[in-house]
């Protein structure tokens, strides 16, 4: 069994590897930034996983220079993932010095450990061999150093969390289609990597041997989970310069509401004009049947800009703008459930698509939180309205 899961052990080193040139070759074409700090905390990762295997196959004892180099690592993986959930979630990044600093601690045990990388080959095996021993897992340095270890991943667990919690939020005030771009397989990742980090906690201080062997299985499976998802994750942010720019001021006003000018954009009478023309294209033009209509999108129609337009249906309808495209649609998937020619040529999933869904789960969950029922619920209570 032992060398099986340690066989895992190196399929999931080198898979590792692999997934990072393969998000790092897609930095050009989709979310950059994010791809780029993805593929880098994957190398960082794979340097830990590298410690493991050089450890099973005795590298070390061919190369003893490369004992150590692996170790500092451990304090950059979980900044770098946090920047690239950062990336992901903002629409206009960029790297600054400041992002730099999340890297202190980094940098700080990477000069700590110059003078280890500098001892002699000979040295550096007498060390190999207590680690190997386990003389050394008893020394209160190494559980202080645990410890330290152990916090600081979970404060980087609780910070990237929290910004995808508020992602998931921001996203509906410029899509009314969010299931592409909620990232929500970040956050099934992260559950996956907090549930691991427990079993090797367990596993390590109370010397459960079944938590040690088995994490070697849930990591692989968490770390392939992360790459083809990251691989297929679409443009979050599709948009120009300009139209990120103002997505960017909208979401910094609704965490920060009271640092934005609070002047209105429109008169009474302008904005009262602008939902009157707003109301009339929504009923003659449809936008809400485009599958991919965003704010700026309909901006466009309008003919003003993303910001402005956003103020339109916050300050003229109470809404955000994933509440108001949906509730359109809504009303469009209601009358297509109660018509019979309808509901003969279209399946449920084909009814979502005709209303204007891109999928049939954010239509059952709008269709159900807006009506009290299921579509398929409403469907049956339309047909025998219909009989009757």
């Amino acid at each position: 069994m032992s060398e099986l899961l340690n066989l895992i052990n190196t399929l999931t080193c080198g898979g590792i590897f692999l997934l990072a040139f393969l998000i790092y070759s897609r930095r050009r074409e989709a979310n950059k930034g994010a791809n780029l700090w993805l593929a880098i905390s994957l190398v960082l990762l794979g340097l830990l996983f590298l410690d493991d295997a050089f450890t099973y196959h005795k590298i070390y004892y061919q190369f003893p220079w490369l004992l150590g180099i692996p170790d500092p690592a451990i304090f950059a993986v979980a900044p770098a993932f946090y920047l690239s959930v950062v990336h992901f979630t903002s629409p206009n990044r960029r790297v600054s010095r400041r992002s730099l600093l999340h890297f202190l601690p980094f940098l700080l045990m990477t000069l700590n450990e110059i003078g280890f990388f500098i001892e002699t080959t000979e040295n550096k095996l007498k060390h190999l061999k207590k680690v190997e021993s386990g003389e050394l897992q008893v020394m209160p340095v190494i559980l202080i150093f645990t410890g330290i270890v152990m916090a600081y991943m979970l404060i980087y667990f609780v910070l990237t969390f929290v910004r995808l919690y508020r992602h998931q939020k921001n996203i509906r005030l410029f899509s009314a289609s969010v299931e592409h771009i909620n990232l929500n397989w970040l956050r099934y990742c992260l559950y996956g990597v907090l549930f691991m980090f427990c079993i090797w906690v367990a596993g390590a201080l109370f010397r459960i041997d079944f938590f040690l062997t088995y994490s070697h299985i849930g990591n692989f499976i968490i770390i392939y989970f992360l790459g083809y998802h990251a691989v297929r994750q679409t443009s979050i942010f599709p948009f120009t310069e300009q139209e990120r720019q103002e997505i960017s001021e909208i979401i910094a006003g609704e965490s920060q509401p009271a640092a934005l000018d609070k002047r209105k954009m429109f008169t009474d009478a302008e904005l009262q004009e602008l939902k009157n023309k707003l109301l009339q294209r929504m009923k003659t033009e449809k936008p809400y049947l485009d599958n991919e209509l965003k704010l700026p999108k309909l901006a466009k129609m309008m003919q003003i800009n993303t910001h402005e337009m956003s103020y339109l249906l916050n300050e003229g309808f109470e809404e955000n703008f994933f509440q108001f495209v949906n509730r359109y649609r809504i009303e469009e998937s209601k009358r297509l459930l109660a018509d019979p020619e309808m509901i003969a040529l279209h399946s449920m999933v084909g009814i979502a698509f005709e209303a204007g869904f891109n999928s049939k789960t954010t239509f059952n969950t709008a269709f159900k939180k807006a009506t009290g029922f299921s579509p398929s619920e409403f469907q049956k209570m339309s047909l025998e309205r219909e009989l009757a």
